[in-house]
């Protein structure tokens, strides 16, 4: 239920970041009441507040800082259903293919914004975080070398764009 409620609460931030008139989340009557989504099945509110409330100003400073999105709608969706299935591997194939490409993608954006602030373009193959993949990487997850391949995806097109200024 938290996951479920920081994902959404994640969402509705990066999405309400873009209203120019709200000069802080604390200004957004949804971070205030913290309850959108929740349901009774769901638990205590005052745990899945906490939870909305902290992924909301995650998502509001990740886009007033203009970083990369992590979750969207349909994360939060998706983690309803499993919650509703009674689904217990949070760490299934697609969801560590995804988390791997957005660590990459997230690392790889930083990487190529710097270098072109620096005005050189680095050889981003033979840095030792692409070359080993595995930032953010648990042994939860399972298969290495899916998540390093998945990893390098996503900080490949991550340092492109931020290089481009794309990002």
């Amino acid at each position: 239920m938290a996951r479920f409620a920081f994902a959404l609460g994640y969402d509705r931030g990066y999405t309400d970041a873009s209203q120019p008139s709200y000069r802080s989340y604390r200004d957004i009557q949804r971070y205030r009441e913290g309850s959108e989504g929740w349901e009774d099945p769901m638990g205590t509110r005052t745990i899945f507040r906490d939870s909305f409330r902290r992924g909301f100003a995650q998502g509001f400073m990740d886009a007033r800082y203009g970083r990369a999105r992590r979750l969207s709608q349909s994360d939060a969706d998706r983690i309803r259903a499993e919650l509703r299935s009674g689904g217990r591997n949070p760490y299934d194939r697609g969801s560590m293919t995804r988390m791997a490409d957005q660590n990459g993608y997230r690392d790889g954006l930083r990487i190529g914004r710097i270098d072109a602030h620096r005005g050189r373009r680095t050889d981003f193959e033979n840095m030792s975080s692409f070359r080993s993949g595995m930032s953010g990487f648990r042994s939860q997850y399972g298969d290495r070398e899916s998540y390093r391949q998945a990893y390098r995806d996503g900080f490949r097109r991550g340092y492109e764009e931020g290089f481009s200024g794309r990002g």
